[in-house]
């Protein structure tokens, strides 16, 4: 356990302040104070900061399928951050240079993230129509749309999603799914759509606020609902993102199941 950052003592803040201690410039030092599970007395630990680099998005070319004509391109979307939009975009230009006729985006165990990165792939696929509508107790009072500035609209597409799938992730789908633009592959998705504020009390502890919720272009609500997909298939169907081998040699398979129907 940590029992002080740099000195300050940590038992009676956040661990979002905590957090802030912990982070600074690149090969700065941060001196920890640790109590080990083991027992015994604390000890004092030296650490270099770093600069972690996170990839959100990877891709790779698959070769004709059983279930269609084509290289298929397979982007896989592990968060929505802020450079989750960019890794997207530079993936859909890759695969399309090497002859992708179709694409698969998996936002399985994808829980979400940041929502302006998750409406912004949206746009990336869709041209026209409702991306998700923003709904509260007097009813909807905002919409994201797309603008037409999609880089790939017609090209076949399909989502995969699980119980894993959420949030920004299930704005995606709703948006793909309700306008026609892609079929949605896998299980029922996790179902969080509410928008909530943290609002901090005078103890120091906090509690969610609702404002408003998510609702798919529909008008669907899915929170504790989810996405229900087009195309069922069970976890166990296709190897799950970062397994060894990759995606490529299950779904070329003879046997693997059919994502484009």
């Amino acid at each position: 356990a940590i029992l002080a950052v740099n000195g300050r003592v940590v038992s009676d803040i956040s661990l979002y302040e905590i957090g802030s201690l912990l982070q600074g410039p690149a090969d700065t030092q941060v001196v920890l104070q640790l109590q080990p599970h083991s027992g015994g007395g604390s000890k004092e630990v030296n650490l270099t900061r770093q600069a972690i680099t996170f990839n959100p998005v990877s891709s790779e070319l698959c070769g004709a399928g059983t279930s269609a004509p084509g290289n298929t391109g397979y982007i896989r979307i592990a968060t929505f951050s802020k450079q989750t939009p960019d890794g997207v975009r530079a993936a859909m230009k890759t695969l399309q240079e090497g002859g992708a006729q179709r694409f698969v985006v998996d936002v399985r165990n994808n829980g979400g993230g940041s929502f302006p990165a998750g409406v912004e792939v949206a746009k990336m696929w869709l041209n026209h129509g409702d991306i998700v509508l923003i709904a509260d107790s007097a009813g909807v009072r905002d919409s994201y749309e797309a603008d037409g500035t999609a880089l790939i609209p017609k090209a076949p597409l399909t989502l995969l999603v699980n119980r894993g799938t959420a949030s920004a992730s299930e704005v995606l789908a709703g948006a793909l799914q309700d306008n026609g633009r892609a079929k949605i592959a896998g299980d029922r998705t996790f179902g969080k759509g509410l928008i909530q504020t943290i609002v901090e009390l005078s103890d120091g502890s906090a509690v969610a606020v609702t404002v408003s919720r998510y609702q798919t272009p529909a008008g669907i609500d899915i929170n504790k609902k989810g996405i229900t997909p087009d195309i069922e298939l069970s976890d166990e169907a296709l190897p799950q993102p970062g397994a060894v081998g990759g995606f490529c040699p299950a779904f070329t398979a003879a046997d693997a199941p059919s994502l484009f129907t």
